[in-house]
């Protein structure tokens, strides 16, 4: 109690701070330290009513609704066991054929679901829990299931979506009278303006979300430590970094009181990511621990994946590289571990394979080495014999001498004698000098031998350093490869899993509910897988050509090509959606075919994807316009849109591999910042060039241009 008391008056601080009145939060701190026990004892008071309902095999829209409600109190302690009772209530309603506890049931599910960051799954369940508010004409189902949808969009980044259906359910708060989910409202257009970069119109929702939330505090507890951290997003983002701390420090207090685990994990991530952005980093590794141990401790996966990336950043900055590489390894692996652990064997498969070539090649230059120090060495002896026999031939004749003087002095009369020997002794002596001349010769040529080895030696040394600069520019290319790695794997685990998830949950749903769908409800069911499917087989396309392309696998037979026909049949396979989006598809084609040289399969796939773009971004009500331009030696293809245009940072990046520009497509499509990059590498491939001319705000023009003739 003494603890409980002193969080009270610490959060008690907090609001003085804000600007309350002192009797007022006097009153506040009493009633949330009261709302605390409260809350814990409904906790309990909800297990022990399950528990005997349970053994009275109880099965009705009371277990429903308190299934619900245990769902709700263990969403932020608990989400796996949130889930469970979440999916269990579903389960009861389903089978008493209740549909308003099933709108309940579908509700729960679903946010347990976007907790676990499972938003495709999640947006599943809020579409249903609306369809069912319409067919009974619930304004409050259908106002929840309103806000529901937008926070999923939200948390999928489809702010365009998110905020249309946040401003629908603001509406229809609006209608009905309900200030407090209004204030709901502002905040989540508040939330999703600050992600657009609008901050002033950010702070100017989430300030009267703030007033109503203080003032509706009783009846949502929760709302007023959300708005407090939206509003500590956007002074961050302005760089207002002790603004956005005072507000993040006020919604930690208020989610300590309230027991939110998720919402604690989330307050201490983002005061560790203020002070990243301060570079402040021991003090931001400080809030990034604390987030991460309660990540940890109730499996929050959510949490757990962003936090390691924080941690990633902090321990760059401190200069740790290993620990950054390592936390950054850990997220990367809790997004997709399978793949994660099968691109780390691959990686590592490589690196033996390179290491083995490198240390062949470092043993044939040290035996090639070896083989030259040993015929220096035998050089060298060869000299020394020379040496020594020389110095013996030199002491020879200085002793000969020596005898000769002594028996000249000795006796004039041997002088006879002794000429005759001296004589044999200097045809001797010449004799050796020939002889040491020889061995000069003999000399000079192991030196002229011991200068080629050396020459040689150089040019193994200079050999070495070559293979030296290889290998760096491999790693240098190793290094590119794993990174383009960690951009495939972001792709795989994000663009393909939740497309899978949804073409599960869909079938699911078709295999259960069959019976009592409508065909109307199985066209519609089935067209989102088919859907799904054929966003999916883009992406697959789009890695499976820029692999052909990387590895030089897509072979290209350049022909003469007639490019009208090419842009008539292109035009003709998308007028459908085109129309669909209520986009004017063009042709401006010659009266007289134009033809260039290309290979005519690399020339579609450029054209399609120059054209999906094109209609991808483009808001209904515009136009889309194909055409042709003949010069002398070059024919061009414009492909032209009235979408938002491209800022000068988008040019500069336009045609990069994996990169996502600023603008967002029109009607939720999706994107792997592939397409443009195919586009290049295919148009070089055919000897040609490609290029956009557009400006921010007034649509986009894609130039290919092609040779005429061979």
């Amino acid at each position: 109690m003494r603890v409980l008391w002193m969080m009270s008056c610490g959060l008690a601080m907090l609001w003085v701070a804000d600007g309350l009145q002192p009797s007022t939060v006097a009153a506040m701190v009493v009633e949330k330290k009261e709302s605390v026990q409260v809350s814990s004892v409904r906790r309990d008071s909800l297990l022990h009513l399950l528990e005997r309902y349970d053994q009275e095999h109880r099965a009705d829209t009371t277990i429903v609704n308190l299934l619900c409600d245990l769902s709700y109190e263990l969403l932020g302690m608990n989400p796996a066991q949130s889930l469970e009772y979440a999916q269990r209530a579903k389960v009861i309603a389903e089978s008493l054929n209740d549909r308003r506890a099933l709108a309940h049931a579908l509700e729960s599910v679903g946010r347990a679901y976007r907790v676990e960051g499972l938003y495709t799954i999640a947006m599943e369940y809020f579409l249903a829990m609306l369809r069912l508010g319409e067919e009974l004409h619930d304004n409050r189902v259908q106002m929840l299931a309103l806000r529901r949808i937008g926070q999923s969009y939200s948390s999928e980044r489809n702010y365009a979506a998110a905020l249309e259906y946040s401003r629908k359910f603001l509406a229809l708060s609006t209608t009905l009278g309900d200030t407090l989910k209004r204030g709901q409202a502002l905040n989540d257009i508040g939330s999703i303006q600050r992600e657009l970069g609008q901050s002033d119109s950010a702070l100017t929702s989430l300030r009267t979300a703030l007033d109503i939330a203080r003032a509706y505090n009783r009846q949502d507890q929760y709302l007023l430590s959300i708005v407090l951290q939206n509003i500590a997003l956007v002074h961050s983002k302005r760089g207002e970094y002790g603004q956005a701390r005072r507000y993040f420090g006020q919604a930690l207090a208020m989610e300590r009181y309230l027991d939110e685990f998720v919402g604690m994990s989330y307050c201490y991530r983002g005061l560790g990511r203020i002070f990243v952005e301060e570079k402040k980093y021991s003090e931001a590794l400080v809030y990034a621990e604390k987030a991460l141990a309660l990540a940890d401790s109730y499996n929050i996966g959510l949490e757990k994946d962003a936090t390691f990336a924080l941690l990633s950043d902090i321990h760059a900055g401190l200069g740790n590289a290993a620990l950054a590489l390592q936390y950054y390894k850990r997220s990367v692996a809790l997004k997709d571990s399978t793949s994660g652990v099968a691109s780390a064997q691959k990686a590592a498969t490589m690196e033996r394979v390179f290491q083995q070539e490198k240390n062949e090649k470092v043993r044939a230059l040290l035996e090639s080495a070896h083989r030259q120090e040993m015929i220096i060495r035998n050089a060298v002896i060869v000299v020394g014999i020379l040496l020594v026999g020389l110095s013996g031939v030199l002491y020879n004749r200085y002793r000969l001498k020596v005898r000769s003087e002594e028996q000249l002095r000795q006796t004039n009369g041997e002088i006879q004698k002794q000429q005759t020997r001296l004589e044999e002794q200097a045809r001797r002596i010449e004799e050796m000098n020939s002889e040491l001349q020889e061995n000069n010769a003999r000399l000079t040529d192991t030196n002229i031998e011991l200068d080629a080895a050396n020459m040689e030696l150089h040019s193994y040394i200079d050999e070495l350093s070559r293979i030296n600069s290889e290998l760096d520019a491999r790693n240098e290319t190793l290094r590119e490869l794993h990174r383009e790695k960690n951009e495939f794997l972001g792709i795989v685990a994000h663009d393909l899993k939740n497309p899978l998830a949804s073409i599960r949950l869909t079938a699911d749903m078709l295999q259960r509910f069959s019976a009592k769908m409508s065909d109307a409800e199985k066209d519609e069911r089935l067209k989102h897988i088919s859907l799904i499917v054929e966003r999916m087989m883009v992406i697959i396309t789009n890695l499976l050509n820029d692999n052909a392309l990387e590895t030089r696998l897509l072979a290209v037979s350049i022909t003469t090509v007639n490019v009208s026909e090419v842009v008539a049949m292109l035009v003709h396979e998308y007028k459908e959606r085109a129309t669909a989006k209520s986009i004017a598809l063009h042709a401006a084609l010659p009266m007289s075919p134009l033809y260039a040289q290309a290979d005519s399969t690399m020339l579609y796939t450029v054209l399609e994807n120059l054209l999906s773009n094109a209609l991808k971004f483009s808001p209904p009500h515009t136009s889309v316009r194909l055409s042709i331009e003949a010069g002398d030696e070059q024919c061009r293809i414009l492909v032209k849109d009235e979408g938002p245009g491209l800022s000068d940072d988008d040019r500069r990046l336009l045609f990069g591999k994996f990169i996502r520009l600023s603008a967002r497509p029109t009607g939720g499509e999706h994107s792997t910042g592939l397409g443009l990059s195919i586009v290049k590498k295919m148009v070089g491939a055919m000897r040609g060039r490609v290029w956009c001319e557009s400006e921010l705000g007034r649509g986009a023009t894609f130039i290919v241009e092609l040779p005429k003739n061979a």
